[in-house]
């Protein structure tokens, strides 16, 4: 009888024979199906691919392969796992109408930015928005090396396999630590939300001369008045009496120094009208480490662990129908040993988004729901409905409680109960506006 070892993929250590007549099969194939049926339709489409797949690994391996070298079992579960775990991909991918988890490729909006032109003013462009070096570049497809390495295993063996991984862990580490420093730029956004939140006592989604040279009053920042005119100057580029939540923004990233010197300055002093440093040197770096960790955890399940698995089993069952079905002499007979590797490299394209989703939707509901989330949960760059309400409600003219908490629930999509600065500065005046031409005249009536 012929026998077929692959030293690169299977284990070869002695294992136990186990056979089965062919009625206890049939019988234990009836009830397996029996019970599939059974599950809703959504478990049903993610153990379709499964079943294929182990019907296939039986009958390669039931009869024909020495179970002394390879253990059935091992063989067919690793199969029916990774096939599973790709159409659960694939399913969650439909679920989100066409999304790739972390993503790699959508388009992205160019987005409007102010900068220094060359007469000393600012000018305003559209530029494409930073690129993310790790995941948007053709440098992430190092994140791929270790599934390429998987495809060539049963030709260059498990030293330059296993160097792949080293490739592909370079890679993750250092994306990982990429998100923990931009996390760490996103903290100054943070404080620079709470303190526009402050500032716009009303929530007009914008801030007036005095609203700012009242706050550089207070905290005794050190800058002249000459100095705080020309903030206010630079700052206002659309020009006018009042300085909006973009023109903020494009201040801060044009790091002028009097907006860092506000920022750090309400940063140290007590809770108050002019306070925003709940973001604390202590929350940043949870933030960061946090991030860091997040993306490292991630990359190595998506990028490292599940596809390296799926395509080392997807070689592996090819190598072994090859072996028993396989031409054994000609020219076929000398390219069989490139077909496994061909058909693990040609599979690629094919796990990576759904893996991705796959990988993220594990993250939310666990890691991240229980761990992180609560580490980096803060209300400082966003309004409460509260908040929101009683800003509103300081208004000369406002519209009726009940409006004013319809708008607010219109707003928190996320049915969390806050509403972020940057969303009510842009869009909700615009439904606050809609809100005050439908209802205004008969609250005032």
């Amino acid at each position: 009888m012929k026998t077929f070892k692959i030293s690169a993929n299977l284990n070869s250590q002695e294992r136990s024979k186990v056979t089965l007549s062919r009625s206890e099969k049939i019988a234990q194939q009836t009830a397996a199906r029996e019970w599939a049926w059974s599950l809703p339709l959504p478990l049903k489409g993610l153990l379709l691919s499964s079943a294929g797949s182990l019907v296939l690994a039986q009958a390669a391996l039931a009869e024909h392969v020495d179970l002394e070298n390879v253990n059935l079992f091992d063989v067919q579960c690793g199969v029916a796992f990774a096939s599973a775990m790709v159409a659960a991909g694939y399913w969650l991918n439909a679920q989100e109408g066409g999304g790739h988890g972390e993503g790699h490729g959508e388009a992205k909006e160019q987005q409007e930015v102010c900068i220094l032109d060359d007469a000393g003013g600012f000018k305003l462009e559209m530029q494409d928005p930073e690129v993310d070096f790790y995941r948007e570049t053709l440098i992430r497809y190092l994140g791929y090396s270790n599934e390429c390495g998987e495809a060539f295993r049963p030709l260059v063996g498990d030293l330059g396999a296993n160097l792949t991984y080293v490739v592909a862990v370079s890679y993750v580490m250092a994306d990982a630590v990429d998100k923990a420093k931009r996390a760490s730029k996103s903290s100054v956004v943070i404080r620079a939300n709470e303190m526009f939140k402050q500032l716009d006592t009303t929530a007009q989604g914008y801030l007036t001369y005095p609203d700012v040279k009242a706050a550089f009053k207070e905290l005794d920042v050190s800058v002249s008045d000459t100095q705080v005119d020309a903030f206010l100057r630079k700052a206002n580029v659309l020009q006018g009496d009042k300085i909006s939540y973009k023109e903020f923004m494009w201040a801060l990233e044009r790091e002028d120094s009097e907006l860092e010197l506000l920022l750090e300055a309400g940063a140290k002093t007590s809770p108050g009208p002019y306070f925003w440093g709940s973001q604390t040197p202590g929350k940043s770096t949870t933030l960061s480490a946090v991030r860091g960790v997040d993306a490292l955890i991630w990359q190595l399940t998506a990028s490292v662990i599940m596809p390296g698995f799926t395509i080392n089993r997807i070689v592996t069952l090819t190598a072994i129908l090859l072996a028993q079905y396989g031409p054994q002499d000609g020219v076929l007979a000398q390219v069989a040993p490139y077909i496994p590797t061909a058909v693990g490299l040609g599979v690629i394209p094919f796990i990576v988004a759904p893996l991705d989703m796959l990988a993220e939707v594990l993250l939310d509901v666990t890691i991240r729901k229980f761990a992180f989330d609560p580490l980096t949960a803060t209300s400082a760059d966003s309004l409460s409905e509260d908040e929101l309400v009683k800003k509103l409600e300081g208004r000369p003219v406002s519209l009726p409680q009940k409006y004013l908490v319809e708008i607010f629930q219109k707003l928190d999509e996320d049915k969390d109960g806050q509403v972020s600065v940057k969303d009510w500065s842009t869009k909700g005046l615009d439904v606050y506006e809609e809100y005050k031409q439908k209802y205004g005249s008969a609250s005032q009536a």
